[in-house]
Formats: structure tokens, sequence, C-alpha cells
């Protein structure tokens, strides 16, 4: 659904100014850097956002512009609300954070680990009461907190109506991509190229075509199937083309993360394929065949999460 460009246009101001800089000498009632974590168990609470994908909302906010990063947003409510206020006590957290080469995070800096908590009413009626953390990843501790840091309140205010309540943004986010969120697959990472049979694709991409050649290209490289079984995060874009032994294309299909309970049984992939004569869509969905396949990607030796492994994917290989 398209935002109204001035709201659009609000967003991304605020925004910049997020990522430039977030001050807290304005805040109010802050809780002093230092005191007992709040947040040591955020990890046990219920996630509801795992994306490494853009949207109208974020801007350049929490590495927004960059699909390097993932977000993944944690929540000690029962469940996401859409209208009202959350109760009292109500705790948030915001992951910011991508991999280095041990598959562990690595959280953006500055502000890579951010909270919300619901607090008493009157502490801040102008922002619903709500006070925001900035945490220390190392050792869960509060950096800085108040009833704004920079340009958090003013962010949040924008969460109403379609896109949250509350100053809480509706989560989880749904990537709906189509053909041509993939036509720029050469600019992503080759992450394989394979010729030979294949047992485990059998027929499919010309598998039984010793001479055929397959390329598998990943736009997200840092995007992971990580140790916390969060699967490949929302926006994960994945796209596979079959060259003759000349070199003209023969096939090509993709794969994208949609999430937000797409296909729960299949982890939310959503399957594409094109005409590679003419380049146009032939199929997309939860396509059986692709499933029926991909469905092998789920064991030590054969991937993770629906994913084959590929010797350039440095997470799953």
């Amino acid at each position: 659904m398209k935002r109204p460009i001035l709201l659009t246009m609000a967003v991304l101001g605020l925004a910049i100014f997020f990522v430039v800089g977030c001050s807290d000498d304005d805040d109010e009632n802050p809780t002093s850097p230092g005191d007992e974590s709040i947040f040591t168990d955020y990890r046990d609470w219920n996630q509801v956002e795992h994306t490494n994908t853009p949207n109208d909302i974020l801007g350049p906010a929490h590495q927004g512009n960059n699909p390097e990063f993932t977000r993944s947003i944690y929540t000690s409510a029962g469940s996401m609300i859409d209208t009202g206020e959350y109760p009292e006590g109500t705790k948030f957290v915001k992951e910011t954070h991508t991999y280095d080469g041990d598959a562990n995070h690595e959280f953006a800096d500055p502000m890579g680990l951010l909270g919300m908590v619901k607090r008493e009413a009157g502490f801040d009626e102008a922002g619903n009461d709500w006070e925001y953390f900035n945490i220390d990843p190392e050792d869960l501790s509060t950096i800085a907190s108040g009833a704004d840091l920079g340009a958090c309140k003013g962010c949040h205010t924008l969460a109403t109506e379609a896109v949250g309540t509350d100053f809480i943004f509706s989560h989880p986010y749904e990537f709906e991509a189509d053909g041509s969120d993939f036509d720029d697959y050469a600019a992503w990472s080759l992450i394989g190229t394979e010729t030979g049979p294949d047992a485990l694709i059998g027929d499919a991409h010309a598998g039984n075509d010793a001479n055929a050649v397959r390329k598998i290209y990943k736009k997200q490289l840092a995007a992971n199937p990580d140790g916390l079984g969060d699967g490949y995060p929302t926006g994960t874009m994945i796209l596979k083309t079959v060259e003759d032994e000349g070199g003209t294309l023969i096939g090509r299909t993709g794969m994208a993360k949609r999430g937000n309970g797409f296909d729960p049984d299949n982890d939310d992939w959503e399957y594409f394929m094109w005409n590679p004569d003419n380049g146009d869509v032939v199929a997309q969905g939860a396509v059986a065949m692709c499933i029926g396949c991909h469905s092998q990607a789920n064991t030590a030796t054969n991937g993770r999460d629906f994913v084959f492994k590929h010797d350039g994917d440095p997470f799953n290989n």
C-alpha cells in the first residue's frame, strides 16, 4: 500500500535526523546509564520482526537503506495489537545487525540495540508514556534513556492508523516482491556456479544436462539463517539462471522470503519462474514443484531454511 507523499517525506526527514545523530540532551526523566538491565531476557520474548528489506517508513533509519543489515524486533507482549494502547510495563527491543565472518551478530554502530518501555501514566503524556533506551549490546546495560532520544519519539508519532498504534509500528513486515524486483540480479553476489547432474534437483534447472551451467545469485550476501532459529530474514532474495553450453539463457527462477504467514508450512518463501525468451513471469507464489524440491534444503548436509548450500554463501555452505 502506497503512503501519501507528504507522510513519506516527513518520515524520511526524521529518519535522516536519526541517522545523523541522536542526542539525549533533552531527555525527560532519564534512567541513569548503568542501571541493572531490564532487557536481559529479550531474546526469549515474542519475535515479531526479522527483516532485511527497507520499507516506506524507515528510510535510512536503522540501516533501512542497507540490505546487508537485518532488523529483528522482540516484545514482551503476547501479541501485537491493532488498536488501543499497550499496557504499562510492555517492552520492545530492536536489533539492527549484520554478521561477522563467524556468523556472530555484529550490531550497527551507533545505536544498534534499542528499546522501548511503556511507563506509568503521566511519564510523558505527549509520547503516550513510552521511554526509549539505547542499549549496550555487550552487557545489555542502558547507555541512555528518556522520553525521547533524538528523533525517536518524533518518528514513532507516525505509528497510527494503517501503520501501527500507540507509537508502535505494525509488525511483521511483509515483503511483496514482483518480477521486476529481480531485474538487477547480475549486480548481486554470485554465490555458486554449478555444472553437471545434481541428485537433489533431478531434472529441474536442466539438472540432467551435463553441459548446462547454473549460476546462483544472492541479493543480500549477509542474509543468514542464523543459529537463533530465525531462518532467513524477510526480504531475502535469491535467483538462479541456467545457460546452455553456448551461454544462452534457458532458465531463470527466483525465490523471495515474503514472511508474515504467507506460507507458514514452508517458511514463507515465494517462488518465481520466468520465460527465458521474453522475460515474462510465468509462475509466482507458493509453487508446489519448487517447494517439493527445496524442502530437501533443511538438513546439515543439504542446506537450511529451504535454501541449498552454495560455496559462495558465507553462512550456508
